[in-house]
């Protein structure tokens, strides 16, 4: 069948190409192989060290929190203040009053002293 553009300029096209962005995706023919010692090794340091990890990012944070300017990033970075005091360990009390007074006095001692 011919579409109407196709009768109006008189040129036939011919048959659709294949679009070559719309592949189908490929069929693996084996399963993924399990983690090596190497990567478990990895993977088990990492959850080792995730405290310390949240630490050195509180420590990133307080030092963006004060040199900050912008009213978006310096929100961001108070809600990833609260992820990370958690992650680390603090109390849910003590991060939910820091955070919801925006104490970054308090943020920065709680940081130096407890970790």
């Amino acid at each position: 069948m011919l579409s109407d553009a196709t009768r109006a300029c008189g040129v036939d096209l011919g048959p659709p190409r294949r679009v070559p962005w719309k592949r189908r995706p490929l069929r693996r023919s084996r399963p993924i192989p399990e983690r090596t010692p190497y990567q478990k090794g990895i993977v088990r340091r990492y959850y080792e060290h995730r405290g310390d990890i949240a630490v050195q990012k509180l420590s990133e944070i307080v030092s963006t929190l004060y040199t900050e300017t912008s009213e978006r990033k310096i929100a961001t970075a108070w809600k990833a203040a609260e992820r990370h005091l958690l992650a680390a360990g603090a109390h849910r009390e003590e991060v939910k009053g820091v955070v919801e007074r925006r104490d970054l006095a308090a943020l920065a001692k709680i940081v130096s002293e407890r970790f």
